[in-house]
């Protein structure tokens, strides 16, 4: 089970690459996040970023969530958690840092909270950024997937 949900994850990671390259296409830049945050978007199919996603993605990768009034769609892994976005990123210097805490929904080893769904609103509320310990130094380790491949010291 652990492998087809990695796998899962794995194919979720290129996907929203994909996604985020026809963003940076249209628009110059990748979505900004102001720190490590969980990737998320307005469901609305005017947003731009909404956009760069199909239907077919959406409904398999997605989950929905209502703030203040609005809807938004977070993506997740191949556990059912959302998946963890930085832009700019730290690992991807230049691009984003994006991926998975894994089964554990913890950062690299456990050395941090975990990230479950309701870290979201925090996100949304800052507007990215949310506070999580050992970004840095752990993200990428453990059982965390991730489309980096320079692993933290």
């Amino acid at each position: 089970m652990r492998k087809a949900a990695d796998t899962k994850t794995t194919a979720a990671i290129k996907y929203v690459e994909m996604a985020l390259e026809k963003f940076k296409k249209d628009h110059g830049y990748y979505p900004q996040t102001g720190g490590t945050a969980v990737l998320m978007f307005e469901k609305d199919p005017a947003n731009t970023l909404s956009k760069c996603f199909d239907e077919k993605f959406r409904s398999a990768n997605t989950r929905s969530i209502t703030i203040s009034g609005t809807e938004y769609l977070y993506v997740i892994d191949g556990y059912g958690n959302p998946m963890i976005y930085r832009c700019p990123g730290y690992f991807n210097r230049g691009k984003y840092d994006f991926g998975s805490a894994g089964k554990d929904k913890k950062i690299g080893d456990g050395h941090d909270k975990e990230i479950t769904e309701g870290i979201i609103e925090t996100t949304a509320e800052k507007k990215g950024g949310l506070e999580i310990n050992d970004y840095t130094t752990h993200f990428g380790q453990g059982d965390d997937v991730v489309n980096f491949t320079v692993k933290p010291q």
